[in-house]
């Protein structure tokens, strides 16, 4: 019996997120599915995870060398025999009802083509709604969601990615291959199922989550390939909007769709206005196809600008422009900020200037009492120096005299010392003479002589 869902896994270089995609596709509630993995030349452990797997809803392949996106989806599809066919890049998730909810919203809506609101994870798996991606999706969400069918496409890719696309495979029949574009191959496919059959959009909830990380295709640097793809896909537009309309049932003026055609910020007016000139002029899809898929030497839009002599961001996205636009409009009101921040800094200077020159005339006039009070001082100096000199000479003359006192001093201490010694000297005399006179003898004679001389 023919599985109800085909869902295609094109494999390259995810094997960090490759089980995590598998495991959501084989964990669905629709069980009548099958699963065609091909994987395209990984040179990680893709293939090794991929063998891995023991389901007999699965059929793998591996390519011997690099096809890109499109021709593995290509590939796929030829193999797929759903009544419905899905598609999973191996880093994505889906939602565990996610194809139930979708095959049966198609089958009562009558849809040829559908997709889901989706939620944005970093590497990990973690939701990431501050991501720049994330933010500019839900701007585009909200823009969308009181737009007709018509405009989801025109105004942007409302899908975002390939992982997002479900579709009768009757209509995948009708619409054919992937175009060989790097970056909007999903994009191109969706507008020419836009232009087929009737879309649906399922806004509930997410029903898959998209990973960002570095190695995102669309995290490239290929200026001028993505200026090409998206002029491609704008001259696409165009050419289909009457085709869209009609498939949504979309009665409104053109006008009103332009709207949404003018909105898409990744078209560059200037060479999807050159692109719609030479499809005007007889070139065909293939040849602006084979513009935008690239070739050998310089890209026809740089070679443009080289003979036009116009900067390269002349020819850049209508979003480029939009924020070149709105960084000069920031740095001008930046400017005029700064240039009344300056004159109010001017009026400051020379309100400073005037205080420096009062202060100027204060300071030369304190100048001039200090030249007064200098040569006061150098008076006062001078008398200082004159009474130290006086002052030095009084010290040397009471020092000369000190001198001669501790001299005079010390000679008075000398004859006080002779004078001791001979008080000692007389002392002990007269002590001498007390004893000879005390002696009984020298009394006697005394006496006699006392005597002798009173007669």
């Amino acid at each position: 019996m023919s599985p109800v869902v085909s869902v295609l896994l094109p494999s390259y270089n995810h094997a960090r997120y490759l089980r995590a995609a598998i495991d959501s596709v084989l964990a669905q509630s629709l069980d009548a599915l099958e699963l065609i993995v091909i994987d395209d030349a990984s040179s990680d452990e893709s293939w090794t995870i991929i063998e891995s797997i023991d389901d007999p809803r699965v059929r793998a392949s591996r390519h011997e060398e690099n096809a890109g996106a499109h021709a593995t989806l290509n590939e796929a599809y030829a193999k797929a025999r759903g009544e419905f066919v899905a598609i999973l890049n191996s880093d994505d998730v889906f939602a565990p009802e996610r194809l139930q909810r979708i095959v049966d919203a198609m089958r009562a809506d009558g849809a040829g083509f559908a997709f889901s609101t989706l939620r944005f994870v970093d590497d990990t798996g973690e939701p990431c709604p501050e991501h720049e991606r994330a933010r500019e999706y839900a701007d585009a969400c909200t823009w969308c969601s009181s737009k007709p069918a018509t405009d989801w496409f025109l105004s942007g890719n409302l899908a975002v990615t390939t992982s997002n696309f479900v579709v009768r495979r009757s209509l995948a029949a009708e619409l054919g291959r992937f175009r060989p574009l790097r970056y909007t191959h999903d994009w191109a496919w969706a507008l020419d199922a836009a232009a087929r059959a009737p879309l649906l959009w399922l806004r509930d909830e997410p029903l898959l989550d998209y990973r960002v990380h570095p190695t995102n295709t669309l995290s490239e640097d290929d200026h001028w390939r993505h200026i090409h793809e998206n002029a491609f896909i704008q001259t696409l537009s165009i050419g289909r909007i009457d085709r869209i309309m009609q498939a949504q049932r979309d009665q409104r003026p053109i006008g009103e769709v332009i709207c949404a055609l003018l909105r898409n910020p990744s078209g560059p007016p200037a060479v999807t206005l050159a692109q719609v000139l030479r499809a005007q002029h007889g070139a065909d899809e293939a040849e602006l196809e084979r513009d935008a898929a690239g070739s050998e030497g310089p890209w026809w839009a740089e070679q443009l600008a080289a003979c036009t002599g116009q900067h390269r961001r002349v020819f850049a996205s209508a979003g480029e422009i939009s924020k070149l636009a709105m960084q000069m409009a920031s740095q001008r009101e930046m400017l005029e900020q700064r240039w009344q921040a300056m004159e109010r800094m001017r009026f400051m200077i020379d309100e400073r200037n005037a205080a420096i020159i009062a202060q100027k005339e204060l300071i030369e006039a304190r100048w001039q009492a200090v030249q007064a009070l200098e040569g006061d001082v150098a008076r006062r100096e001078q008398t200082i120096l004159d009474q130290t000199r006086l002052i030095d000479e009084r010290d040397a003359s009471i020092a000369a005299q000190g001198k001669m006192l501790e001299e005079r001093f010390a000679n008075m201490q000398k004859m006080g010392d002779e004078i001791h010694r001979r008080d000692l000297r007389i002392q002990s005399l007269e002590a001498d003479i007390a004893r000879i006179r005390n002696n009984p003898v020298v009394r006697l004679l005394l006496k006699i002589r006392q005597r002798l001389r009173g007669r």
